[in-house]
């Protein structure tokens, strides 16, 4: 059985790769097929990309490689599109839609994105869906309970993600100036592997009055944000819109509580009845996270105790053996 695996970070400069982007769900599907003795292809997306010689042609994201199927193909093409927001443009709703329509398999993220693209998308058929959650290489998230920050000592907040506008990372920030006006010591740090929109951040930062609250780290290895995570008292996810966030995983391999808007299949990936927020309530993020703040001693429990099932849930060897069952099966 031979394997195309198609994903933009196998067309990543090297030197971008080594710091800012170690691994992602495809990096680590490609280690664990090649482990498991597949004969599996890595390349970056090409409309003019050879598919022959290939059982399965396995495309990831929204891309350039998607154009061909805008009409039916011989090969067998699997689809994880690793997002569940509309595209913006016509032209790219016309490729979404062939890739929906032709595609063999669809690989959602959750329950959560198969009954959305179930609801949205005429062209995917129940049959052709396939749950398959992106693993995450525990290693290198050790967890440990939490405690509420030592007298004198300020609660410690993260994000985690590119600054591009749909991560709302603004909304984070103005949480640690409001929460500071309520008289609670609060500090952020932002870890990002991109940074387009720093320089606009910094001045909101200082516009608010907490530059000095709010510490820019930029990229970092996976080990080095497993120990951030650790030192951390919450993670905040301001993003209007996900498919299934890594860093939520990661954050919930390290027991660390999560502050989030519910977006994808982010509730898949807590405690069960942890609150989340809808994506437009930003006026209730201050009062959920004053609430957590309250209950902090319980949270963390919540989470710490959801460590075993996180890390069998998003286990990496799961999520490669339910795609070489899928693979297997398209062959037949």
């Amino acid at each position: 059985m031979r394997i195309l695996l198609d994903a933009a970070i196998f067309g990543s400069p090297p030197e971008f790769r080594a710091r800012n982007l170690q691994e992602s769900g495809e990096s680590l599907l490609l280690d664990g097929l090649i482990a498991a003795g597949i004969d599996v292809t890595p390349v970056a997306p090409g409309l003019h990309n050879s598919w022959r010689g290939y059982d399965v042609v396995h495309l990831n994201h929204l891309t350039r490689s998607c154009v061909r199927l805008l009409a039916p193909t011989r090969s067998r093409v699997v689809f994880t599109r690793h997002k569940t927001e509309a595209p913006a443009s016509r032209a790219q709703q016309r490729v979404l839609a062939g890739a929906y329509r032709h595609s063999d398999a669809l690989v959602v993220m959750s329950e959560t994105e198969r009954a959305l693209v179930l609801d949205r998308v005429d062209e995917a058929a129940p049959d052709r869906l396939h749950v398959i959650a992106n693993g995450v290489d525990h290693t290198h998230f050790p967890s440990r309970l939490r405690r509420r920050p030592d007298a004198g000592e300020p609660w410690r907040f993260v994000s985690v993600g590119q600054l591009i506008e749909l991560k709302r990372v603004d909304l984070t920030i103005r949480l640690i100036a409001d929460l500071r006006r309520a008289g609670v010591p609060a500090v952020l740090d932002i870890v990002s592997q991109r940074e387009t929109l720093r320089p606009e951040l910094e001045r909101f930062a200082a516009e608010l009055g907490i530059a000095d609250a709010v510490t820019f780290v930029g990229p970092q290895t996976r080990a080095e944000l497993g120990r951030r995570l650790l030192d951390a008292h919450f993670l905040v996810v301001a993003s209007r819109t996900e498919a299934q966030p890594t860093v939520v995983t990661e954050a919930a391999l390290s027991g660390l509580p999560v502050i989030t808007f519910e977006v994808g299949g982010v509730v898949e990936q807590l405690p069960v009845a942890h609150p989340v927020l809808d994506v437009s309530d930003v006026r209730s993020l201050l009062p959920l996270t004053l609430a957590l703040l309250r209950d902090y001693d319980g949270v963390a429990a919540q989470f710490a105790g959801n460590v075993d099932w996180t890390r069998e849930r998003f286990s990496i060897e799961r999520m490669v053996a339910a795609h070489i069952e899928l693979y297997r099966g398209l062959v037949g």
